[in-house]
C-alpha cells in the first residue's frame, strides 16, 4: 500500500490536473468548477497532513486516502470527458445522468471529507441548493447550443451507419464461409477430417460471432488491434488482425504457433481466447486490457492520466519478470524474442498491495513477424516505434539468434524505462549513433532519483556480457526482495499476499510446465 505522503502527492497532482481541465470544457463548466473548488477546499487541510506522515497513521486513514484518490480521479475523467470535442456532447444529450454524475461525485467527495474529520463544515462545503443554481446556469448555456449538440449527434449517427454497412458485408462472407465449410465437410471425408484436425488446435472464433469498433486501439508490428464484442459469450475482447496480404504462405505455421499460445495459460500472459481464420481475414482473439500498455502509460499516449510510484514500478518490474520467466520455464522453452514496453500490457487489479496487473504479449509466431517484415517493404504501413531501441548487443551483429539472455537484455531497457518514464535512446535521432552505442557497451543514462537497488536490478539485466546477465528467476527473486521490504514499510499485513503469489511462481518455475509445440 502506498504511503500516505505518496498518495497525497497524487492527489494534489490530479487537482492540478483537474484546474487546467476545467477551463476547457465545452458544457456544464460551472458545475466543473464548483468540483474543482470542493477538491481545493478538501486538500487544503490535507497538504498539512503531509508534514505528519512521517508517523504511523491508521489503516483506517490510509484506506481513506486511496478512496479520496479514486474519487478525485474518477472527478478528473468525467471532467475529460467534458472537455472532449469528441465525447462532450454524448455526455450532456441525457441530461439526466449528467446530473445524476454530478450528484454521485458530490455525495463520495462529502462522504470522504466527514470521514477524514479535516475540520472542515462538510454542510456547508457542499450545499444543495448551490448545485441545484449551477444546474440552472449550465443549462442556461446548453439551450444556447442545441443546434451544435444535434449536429453533432447526427454525424455520429451517420459515422455509425456506413460503419453498419461495412459490418454488414463482412459478416455476410462470414456466414456464407460457414456455410461453405459446412457443405464441404458433408461431401469430402478427407477434407472433413483435415479441418475436424484444425480445429481441435484452438478454438475457432467466426467473424459473424464479433462486434467489431471502429476505432483501432492500437497498431503492432505484424497487427492492427480492435476492440470487439464477442457476442455469443457477452464479453469485452481485443482482436489482433493479422496485417499479412499473402498470408497463404505461412499458413500451417500460423496454425501451429496460435495453438501453443492458445493452450497457454498464467496469471501474467495474456489469454489467448481464439482465433478467426477466413478468407482474407485472420485474426488472434485476445483478452481485454483496459489501460493498454506500459509504452502508452508511460509516454502519455493513455486517455486516462496514470501516475507510478516506486511501490508501484517494483511491482510491475516484479510481474513482468514473472511472465518471461514462465515462458522460459517452458519445455520446451519459449522466447518472446519482441520484449518492448508495448508488449505488456495492464488492467487494474484491486489489490492493496498490487494495483496493477501486468501481462506480456505478443510471443510466439516468429513466423508471422518474419513474413510480415518481408512484406512491409513491398507494402508500407503506419508508422510505429520499432523494436530496435529495445535489442540486444549481440543481436545486433551478422548470423545472431535470439536467446534467453537476449530477452533479459530487452527487459532491463523496459525496466529502464519504467523507471525514468522517457523512451529509450530519445537523446538521438539517428539509428546509426544508437548502433555505435550499444555496440561500445553504452547505455541510457540512469538518473539519480532512481533508487541504487532498482538501478542495479537495470545494469545487471542489461550486461554487454550475455553470460553475466541473470536468469528471469533471479530477476524475479530480488525485485520480490525490495517489493517485499517497500511492503513491509507499508503495511505488515500486505506481504502475506505477496508471499502467496511468490510461492505459486517458485512452484511453476521448478516443475517446468510442458507445452508441446510439435
Amino acid at each position: 500500500m502506498t504511503s500516505a505522503s505518496s498518495s497525497i502527492d497524487r492527489i494534489i497532482s490530479l487537482r492540478n490536473k483537474i484546474r487546467q481541465n476545467v477551463s476547457k470544457v465545452y458544457a456544464n463548466k460551472i458545475q466543473c468548477e464548483r468540483l474543482c473548488e470542493r477538491i481545493d477546499q478538501l486538500i487544503d487541510p490535507l497538504e498539512r497532513l503531509e508534514y505528519a506522515s512521517s508517523s504511523i497513521l491508521r489503516n483506517e486513514t490510509r484506506l481513506i486516502l486511496d478512496k479520496l484518490l479514486q474519487c478525485i480521479d474518477d472527478c478528473n475523467v468525467y471532467i475529460e470527458k467534458l472537455k472532449s470535442s469528441n465525447e462532450w456532447y454524448e455526455e450532456i444529450y441525457e441530461y439526466k445522468k449528467s446530473e445524476e454524475k454530478f450528484h454521485e461525485l458530490n455525495q463520495r467527495l462529502s462522504q470522504l471529507g466527514q470521514d477524514l474529520s479535516l475540520g472542515l463544515n462538510i454542510q456547508q462545503l457542499f450545499n444543495q441548493k448551490q448545485d441545484q443554481e449551477d444546474q440552472r446556469e449550465d443549462l442556461k448555456e446548453l439551450n444556447k447550443k442545441l443546434d451544435e449538440i444535434s449536429q453533432k449527434m447526427l454525424e455520429k449517427q451517420c459515422e455509425q451507419y456506413k460503419f453498419i454497412d461495412k459490418m454488414i458485408d463482412k459478416r455476410f462472407q462470414s456466414f456464407r464461409y460457414s456455410l461453405e465449410q459446412n457443405l464441404l465437410m458433408q461431401q469430402n471425408s478427407y477434407q472433413s477430417q483435415y479441418l475436424h484436425r484444425e480445429h481441435q488446435q484452438f478454438l475457432h472464433i467466426p467473424y459473424k460471432d464479433l462486434y467489431i469498433e471502429d476505432k483501432s486501439l492500437g497498431h503492432g508490428g505484424f497487427a492492427d488491434v480492435y476492440k470487439a464484442i464477442w457476442l455469443t459469450h457477452h464479453d469485452q475482447v481485443a482482436v489482433k488482425i493479422i496485417r499479412i496480404n499473402h498470408l497463404s504462405n505461412v499458413r500451417d505455421d500460423f496454425l501451429r504457433e496460435i495453438s501453443t499460445m492458445y493452450r497457454i495459460r498464467y496469471e501474467n500472459v495474456l489469454t489467448v481466447l481464439g482465433a478467426c481464420i477466413e478468407p482474407n481475414f485472420y485474426a488472434i482473439i485476445v483478452e481485454y486490457m483496459p489501460l493498454g500498455s506500459l509504452y502508452d502509460i508511460l509516454h502519455k499516449k493513455h486517455e486516462e492520466e496514470i501516475s507510478f510510484d516506486w511501490s508501484d514500478r517494483y511491482s510491475l518490474a516484479w510481474q513482468m519478470s514473472k511472465s518471461i520467466n514462465y515462458l522460459h520455464s517452458l519445455s520446451p522453452t519459449i522466447l518472446h524474442r519482441d520484449i518492448k514496453s508495448m508488449n505488456f500490457l495492464l488492467k487494474y487489479n484491486g489489490s492493496p498491495n498490487q494495483k496493477y496487473l501486468v501481462k506480456v504479449c505478443d510471443f510466439g509466431l516468429a513466423e508471422i513477424r518474419r513474413e510480415t517484415f518481408l512484406q512491409s517493404s513491398l507494402f508500407p504501413t503506419s508508422q510505429t516505434v520499432g523494436s530496435f531501441y529495445w535489442k540486444a548487443p549481440e543481436l545486433l551483429l551478422p548470423h545472431s539468434r535470439h536467446t534467453k539472455q537476449s530477452d533479459i537484455y530487452s527487459l532491463g531497457i523496459v525496466f529502464w524505462e519504467l523507471g525514468t518514464e522517457r523512451i529509450p535512446w530519445d537523446e538521438y535521432e539517428d539509428e546509426s549513433i544508437i548502433l555505435i552505442q550499444v555496440k561500445l557497451g553504452k547505455r541510457p543514462s540512469i538518473p539519480l532519483n532512481v533508487p541504487e537497488e532498482y538501478k542495479q536490478v537495470i545494469q545487471d539485466a542489461w550486461n554487454h556480457d550475455p553470460q553475466q546477465r541473470p536468469s528471469c528467476f533471479q530477476l524475479m527473486e530480488h525485485l520480490f526482495q525490495e517489493l517485499s521490504q517497500m511492503t513491509i514499510l507499508n503495511n505488515q499485513e500486505d506481504i502475506v499476499d505477496l508471499h502467496a503469489q511468490q510461492i505459486t511462481t517458485d512452484e511453476n518455475n521448478s516443475s517446468h510446465s510442458t507445452i508441446d509445440t510439435e
